[in-house]
């Protein structure tokens, strides 16, 4: 199968909103192919997505950091007994991670308290697996 073969089939379906069945027949062909191929197009779409136009003149803002509310940070240190979330031992100095590493993303579920060795390491280990 060649690599055109997908932008021609998704060409084909109208989707300028006269076919309101596009994502189905989308679904129906992407069950029909190999692994491989289906990887690929992923890969493809993820490619476009993730990396900047390079004729794009804005480049890309990190997310807004945002600080847990008191609510959550009590919440989170409650669940966990006032122990860190990896090596379990009590926490004397507290820093609240969000375990997704979405700064954004505040919802308490996301929140873990850490001792900050233990915060320094999941850090340093995101930023060399560029997780």
């Amino acid at each position: 199968m060649s690599f055109i073969q997908p932008v021609l089939y998704i060409d084909m379906l109208q989707i300028d909103g006269k076919n309101p069945n596009y994502i189905e027949r989308i679904l129906i062909w992407i069950q029909k192919q190999d692994q491989f191929t289906i990887f690929l197009l992923i890969t493809i779409i993820l490619a476009l997505i993730i990396e900047p136009s390079p004729t794009s003149n804005t480049p890309l803002k990190p997310l807004q950091r945002k600080n847990f509310s008191a609510s959550t940070k009590e919440f989170v240190l409650k669940n966990q007994f006032h122990s860190c979330n990896f090596c379990d031992r009590p926490l004397d100095e507290v820093n609240f991670d969000h375990i997704d590493g979405d700064r954004s993303n505040n919802n308490m579920w996301n929140c873990q308290a850490l001792c900050p060795n233990c915060h320094a390491e999941k850090t340093r280990k995101r930023k060399f697996f560029k997780i």
